[in-house]
């Protein structure tokens, strides 16, 4: 899709969520090994720390944070098992209706093999677009390509109250196929207001957040 007008840049260790997000992951694993079994959850433990948003004093009133992956890992193995860990703050309380369980955000674990688990809107978190370069194009399915919205594929997503009395928001994805290509890739993260499309064409929406993007290595 073509790049909207804000683009995140990679920052430094974020001191204050690392420790949020490990614990995060702990429940990821346990919550997905129901679905995917415990061959591949080791991997989970293995996310950095590092968190990847604005550089700047964001003036979006959602503010998007990459966990997992980090710029330049090489995540997973097979083509698969590697996980997307993000967090969606609003910027400023005031800020907070628009990722509210009003606006559709809240607790939700998205089994898969559910009739909610596909590509397009994440149930938990409505506004997430979540692309990879790598999506195949497979006509007659879900499956559009790069602009496809992968974020009704995450697994877990919970919500809190955070410092500053503002939302939070938090949604992981265990890949557990292999269908994203091996080798270079590009994680695109971003919100929208309301609900997001499955397939996220050039102008067609409107980003109420930074927009991140990791470029990092599927391993195959």
């Amino acid at each position: 899709m073509t790049e909207p007008s804000r683009v995140a840049r990679h920052s430094g260790p974020s001191p204050a969520r690392p420790p949020r997000r490990r614990l995060l992951r702990g429940a990821a694993a346990a919550g997905v090994a129901a679905s995917l079994g415990g061959g591949t959850l080791a991997l989970l433990g293995a996310a950095p720390a590092i968190a990847h948003r604005s550089s700047q004093n964001t003036s979006e009133p959602v503010t998007v944070t990459v966990f997992s992956p980090g710029a330049g890992d090489h995540s997973g193995s097979l083509g698969a098992n590697f996980v997307v860990d993000l967090a969606i703050d609003a910027t400023t309380a005031k800020d907070n209706p628009l990722i509210s369980h009003a606006a559709g955000y809240g607790p939700y674990y998205n089994t898969p093999g559910g009739s909610s688990f596909h590509p397009g809107a994440d149930p938990g978190a409505p506004g997430l677009v979540v692309e990879l370069s790598g999506t195949p194009d497979k006509p007659g399915t879900p499956f559009q390509g790069p602009n496809t919205n992968l974020a009704g594929l995450f697994q877990i997503n919970g919500n809190a109250l955070v410092s500053g009395g503002r939302n939070e928001e938090w949604s992981t994805w265990q890949v557990g196929k292999a269908m994203f290509g091996a080798g270079p890739s590009t994680l695109t993260v971003f919100v929208v207001k309301g609900t997001a499309p499955a397939v996220v064409t050039p102008g067609s929406v409107t980003p109420i957040s930074n927009v991140v993007k990791v470029p990092f290595n599927i391993t195959g």
